[in-house]
């Protein structure tokens, strides 16, 4: 017999990997996003996903990504503790 604690974590697991999975495919996106905008050179929407990107990346446990060609790491570290500062 299953026991409601086996299948609620077998549930979370379940949602887990759903929201690994969309997270992947967002950073996919914001990648995809952010080689558009180098190629067209607009900054700003350079900056936006390259914030997405580190973002994601924090979310799925990965290190930082660089941009040397848009700002330093320090900058970037600098605007993740201002956003979360805000919260």
């Amino acid at each position: 017999m299953k026991y409601p604690q086996d299948i609620l974590v077998r549930t979370t697991n379940i949602i887990e990997q759903q929201e690994s999975n969309q997270t992947w495919k967002a950073l996919s996106k914001a990648w995809l996003g952010y080689t558009i905008a180098k190629n067209k050179e607009e900054g700003d929407r350079m900056k936006y996903y390259a914030s997405v990107i580190q973002k994601l990346r924090k979310e799925l446990g990965l290190p930082p990504a660089s941009f040397p060609d848009l700002f330093t790491d320090e900058d970037i570290t600098k605007v993740q503790q201002q956003k979360e500062f805000r919260k």
